[in-house]
């Protein structure tokens, strides 16, 4: 393969047409100050600025391709690497830095300091631009980092006209392309989590701290003596959350933050500013699983939580939903919360139904958790709300088109799987056998789609709820029992000697299988579907032996054996030894379950197990004697 080879004139050329570019200054009709929205918008179409745009763009591009940190000595792309380093890094370098502090005094277009930010945030990974750009820091935190935390005109509307959206753009932040936020918090980040001092010596993390404090104390901004505003106060406390990890493992800022949380951020669930209590409750949950030592600061953040949980705007709804389940890990928090119980589930319920979102999911499965023996007389109700969620979320996504953002789709997959999850946890709870025999009904269409080729994306999930209802079953039901030929065709595939039969008569589901691939789609999945045979295999009385698979008359036996015959076959092509032990596994639930049928398994067994001893496989030939060992055990302990 031939290597493309940068030209060094070429480079040359380029760069210094780039330089001159992002130096040239424009003038006051495109430079002043304006806070005229119109105005705003008419400069960023201007060509000049989208030049200095295209070329911030191109550079950026540029080194990540091109200008590695410590490139190898056999790195196609070296001799790049080194004429950019020597010739143009620092003079862009100084560019960049220029753009980002006239940002204080004129106008500069928000995706012209998106690039420059880019730019100087990638210096930092380079030692001889670090040790230039290291005196600029102090002033790049405070006077750039933290004002591009504000929130935006385009937050503001979101949250009045689509407030689903100002979420969702939140939580996908570092997703969200050219977009400051995502940068500037990157740059906090490094910066605030690594040894970077202040020229006082003094660590960034506590100088920001020191700063956050006093801004939220006095309403001052203790470098200017200038009074803030409330979109400081939201970007202070929005940074202190995305720093939580480095904050913690400090001692002297993990001491305080009770103290912190008590006096600024608590009292903002009351604020009269619905972006203070979303960030309240936002900030609190990051903070959830904090050791206090004063318990009333958990109850009254509990009540002030439960109050938002009620709230007249969604996005505080949602926020205060999430920190609630975060602060669940509170010994005390219990005991405040079980007299309010279904009204939380009810929220929770109507959240979700409102919004794709596995955080809210998530959060609802951890108050089942916690309130396993407490869940009883709502779980009907809540897993038909799921189940409803789950199904209106595969709609949505066998509507979906190229023009739908791949984010979305994400979320909406991960918030319908962690619906599954928790009907799951649910089933889990040792619910009464009425109870459970309603939710059969609510759950088998989604068990049946989960294991279609067309539901495989959560197979996993479906399996986790059948192994559930069987586990909790004192008899399995006729509609339970109805996917265990399913799982196995499965794992073996259906019989080619049956598969031309006719079956018109079946429904639309039966005629489905049988669109699918003749051999087995989803033997991937045998780890998960083995705890679904053991149960079937407990409690299949005579079902195993005298139920018959209506899609080809076979004994649900047979069909078993068919699947044991697969993992075999599997094993000799992957020699892995966990295929071999699912077999003993099923074998050694056969002789345990089904005594008086033992004439008919034990041929069976030494069937199986004469036939793969012939195979030179050490694990396997063990694998295969312990179960004829257990078999020998077994027979001379029971007749």
């Amino acid at each position: 393969m031939t290597k493309y080879v940068l030209d060094a004139k070429v480079v040359e050329t380029w760069m210094s047409f780039f330089k001159f570019i992002i130096d040239k200054s424009l003038g006051p009709e495109l430079e002043s100050v304006t806070q005229d929205q119109n105005e705003i918008n008419q400069r960023a179409k201007s060509v000049f600025w989208l030049n200095k745009k295209a070329c911030g763009k191109i550079l950026v591009h540029f080194m990540r391709i091109y200008v590695k940190p410590k490139p190898l000595p056999t790195d196609q792309y070296l001799g790049v690497t080194q004429l950019f380093l020597q010739n143009y890094a620092i003079p862009f370098l100084e560019s960049f830095v220029q753009i980002l502090f006239k940002k204080k005094q004129e106008y500069v277009p928000v995706k012209v300091i998106y690039f420059a930010m880019k730019y100087v945030y990638r210096a930092l990974s380079f030692p001889d631009l670090e040790k230039l750009l290291s005196v600029h820091l102090e002033t790049l935190l405070f006077d750039l980092l933290i004002p591009s935390m504000f929130l935006t005109v385009e937050d503001n509307d979101n949250w009045s006209t689509n407030p689903i959206e100002f979420i969702r753009k939140e939580a996908d932040l570092l997703e969200r392309p050219n977009n400051l936020q995502s940068v500037a918090k990157d740059y906090l980040v490094t910066i605030c989590s690594s040894t970077y001092c202040a020229p006082d010596g003094e660590l960034f993390l506590i100088k920001f701290m020191k700063y956050a404090a006093h801004v939220l104390t006095h309403g001052v901004d203790p470098r200017t003596n200038v009074q803030t505003d409330l979109i400081m106060k939201e970007a202070l406390m929005h940074i202190i959350g995305n720093l939580k990890e480095y904050i913690l493992e400090n001692e002297y800022l993990r001491q305080n933050m009770e103290f912190l949380l008590d006096q600024y951020v608590i009292p903002e669930c009351k604020n009269q500013v619905g972006f203070l209590r979303y960030r309240a409750c936002w900030l609190f949950g990051r903070y959830g699983g904090l050791n206090y030592h004063n318990s009333q600061i958990v109850k009254n953040a509990v009540e002030n939580l439960y109050n938002c949980l009620q709230d007249s705007e969604f996005p505080v709804r949602v926020n205060a939903g999430i920190a609630m389940y975060r602060i669940l890990r509170q010994p005390e928090v219990k005991d405040y919360l079980k007299p309010v119980l279904a009204k939380i589930l009810e929220t929770y319920l109507s959240l979700i139904d409102q919004m794709d979102s596995d955080e809210l999911v998530q959060s609802l499965e951890g108050f089942i958790s916690q309130f396993e023996d407490d869940i009883h007389p709502y779980a009907v109700a809540i897993i038909e709300n799921l189940a409803r969620t789950f199904e209106k979320a595969q709609t949505q996504e066998q509507n979906d088109d190229a023009s739908d953002a791949e984010g979305e789709e994400d979320e909406r997959t991960f918030a319908a799987d962690e619906c599954l999850s928790a009907i799951a946890r649910i089933i889990k709870c040792n619910l009464a056998k009425e109870t459970l025999a309603h939710i059969e009904n609510i759950v088998a269409p989604i068990i049946q789609y989960t294991l279609s080729e067309q539901g495989m994306d959560y197979i996993i999930s479906g399996l986790n709820i059948l192994i559930g209802i069987l586990y909790h079953s004192e008899v399995i039901s006729e509609k339970m029992w109805s996917f265990f030929p399913e799982l196995n065709y499965i794992i073996a595939g259906k019989p080619e000697e049956l598969i031309q039969n006719n079956f018109s008569h079946f429904s639309e589901e039966k005629k489905a299988l049988m669109r699918q691939q003749a051999t087995g789609w989803g033997y991937e999945f045998v780890d998960n579907i083995i705890p679904a045979f053991q149960n079937y295999i407990q409690k299949g009385r005579h079902v195993l032996f005298a139920a018959r698979d209506n899609y080809f008359n076979l004994t649900y036996i047979e069909v078993l054996f068919r699947s044991i015959d697969r993992i075999f076959e599997i094993f000799h092509n992957s020699k892995v030894s966990t295929e071999a032990v699912f077999v003993s596994l099923l074998f050694i639930c056969l002789l345990e379950n089904f005594p008086q049928q033992i004439n008919e398994i034990i041929p069976h067994i030494l069937d199986k197990v004469i036939a793969n001893l012939q195979y030179n496989d050490r694990d396997l030939k063990k694998i295969l004697m312990e179960t004829v060992s257990y078999l020998k055990r077994y027979i001379f302990n029971n007749y």
